[in-house]
């Protein structure tokens, strides 16, 4: 991003860190559910499959970074490793792509987002323990409410499906970036 907005438009343009610790500790909760729940219904295998699955999705090659991230201001940003309100420490591998997602994207994000979430209550729907199942779920539901409630609001990755600002508010950010304007357009006429 070239340039700061202008202050009262209510968008997260800057890393915050009460932000950050939000999300990780409603991730953690959700995490901590589902491990615990699946641990505890001997689907070990499952678990250490479903976290290698996190971390290629999120970490290292970063499938998600690719289909979310990039489009995001926050990775246009100096260095090699992301820093967002959602996330400290993916190296940025993917080249920017500023602009709208396309539609392959956005169906990768919810199978991504799908498998994150839905696998390990179903496996423990299966495995017959509704409880954590039932803990997992409402901590998935919790992480997804504020955020779509407080974080998505005000989120400048415009190109993520569950971003919630107003196209007014979106087209008055990027008159005041220019050069994220006309990526937009761009991205938009392809």
């Amino acid at each position: 991003m070239s340039a700061e907005p202008a202050s009262g438009d209510g968008l997260s343009c800057r890393f915050r860190l009460t932000h950050y610790l939000r999300f990780t500790a409603l991730l953690l909760a959700f995490g901590l559910a589902a491990a615990a729940g699946m641990t505890r219904a001997g689907l070990t295998p499952l678990l250490v499959g479903w976290v290698g699955f996190i971390i290629v999705a999120f970490f290292f090659p970063g499938w998600g970074i690719r289909v979310l991230c990039t489009h995001c201001p926050f990775y246009a940003r100096p260095g090699l490793i992301l820093r967002c309100n959602s996330t400290i420490g993916p190296l940025k591998l993917w080249r920017r792509r500023p602009g709208p997602a396309s539609g392959a994207e956005r169906v990768q994000l919810q199978v991504i987002l799908a498998v994150l979430f839905g696998f390990p209550v179903i496996a423990l729907l299966v495995a017959g323990q509704f409880l954590w199942a039932g803990l997992t779920a409402a901590a998935a539901a919790l992480l997804a409410w504020t955020e779509t409630t407080f974080a998505c609001r005000r989120c400048v990755n415009f190109a993520c499906f569950l971003n919630r600002v107003s196209a007014g508010r979106r087209d008055a950010f990027l008159d005041r970036h220019p050069d994220l304007k006309k990526d937009w357009a761009q991205r938009s006429d392809a």
